[in-house]
């Protein structure tokens, strides 16, 4: 676990392997995320999530006034050199 603080604002970033499952958790306690005009999520997000099925896990987003929530869970494994080639899953 790793805590920064900063003025105030903190942040967390928790990296856990458990049953073959690797969990990666970041917050903080700052202003969340903006919302998007269009209301879609942004590109960035988009990314994220799309790297994070690419590795067979999923992204969950929280964000409120208070701060924001990255929670990233994926199967634990090997890295093969085939996956190299496809370094950019979302394009």
């Amino acid at each position: 676990r790793r805590l920064h603080r900063r003025q105030g604002q903190q942040s967390r970033i928790e990296l856990r392997l458990q049953d073959e499952r690797i969990s990666l958790i970041i917050e903080d306690n700052g202003r969340g995320l903006p919302l998007q005009a269009s209301g879609r999520p942004s590109l960035g997000m988009v990314g994220m999530r799309a790297r994070a099925r690419h590795i067979g896990g999923d992204l969950q987003i929280d964000s409120s006034a208070t701060g924001v929530r990255l929670a990233v869970n994926a199967p634990a494994r090997p890295i093969d050199e085939s996956d190299e080639e496809d370094a950019h899953p979302a394009g």
